[in-house]
């Protein structure tokens, strides 16, 4: 279990999953799943510059710094039952006035899947992003996914 010196800004919560604002001690456990994984999440991860480690702690700080903007909510995936971190799920590219649409990017570590993770995950997301009782109300999101990964 991951104890943590204050909260995050919950955004939603089900039995199994909560999606949250990252805070900077989630630092080391967030950038040690990203190493776990690195192999694993490869062949989708975005080019970034060669000067850039995209698992290293300049990758957090921007998430940090990213985490809750005009254009970009970027949230953590946890376990409800210990807040311990799985995976993210960004909803990026927020466009508003007439558009009012972005994308949603999302993954997890390869332990967490299968198990119906990112299915809650995702359903909590959508929910949060077409609600228009706060700074995100979009009326189109566009969700990008591998037909060969299927849910439980």
């Amino acid at each position: 279990m991951t104890l943590r010196s204050e909260s995050a800004p919950e955004v939603r919560r089900s039995p199994s999953v909560v999606l949250r604002y990252p805070r900077i001690e989630d630092g080391p456990e967030y950038l040690r799943l990203r190493r776990d994984n690195a192999t694993y999440l490869a062949p989708w991860e975005p080019a970034t510059p060669p000067a850039i480690d995209p698992f290293g702690p300049a990758a957090f700080v921007a998430l940090l710094n990213q985490a809750r903007t005009e254009r970009r909510h970027g949230l953590l995936v946890t376990a409800a039952r210990d807040d311990t971190i799985m995976g993210a799920l960004n909803i990026n590219e927020i466009v508003h006035g007439c558009f009012q649409s972005a994308y949603l990017g999302y993954w997890l570590g390869s332990e967490y899947v299968g198990h119906g993770h990112m299915t809650e995950a995702l359903r909590l997301g959508l929910d949060f992003a077409f609600q228009f009782n706060h700074r995100l109300p979009v009326g189109a999101v566009v969700v990008l996914h591998l037909p060969e990964f299927t849910a439980p």
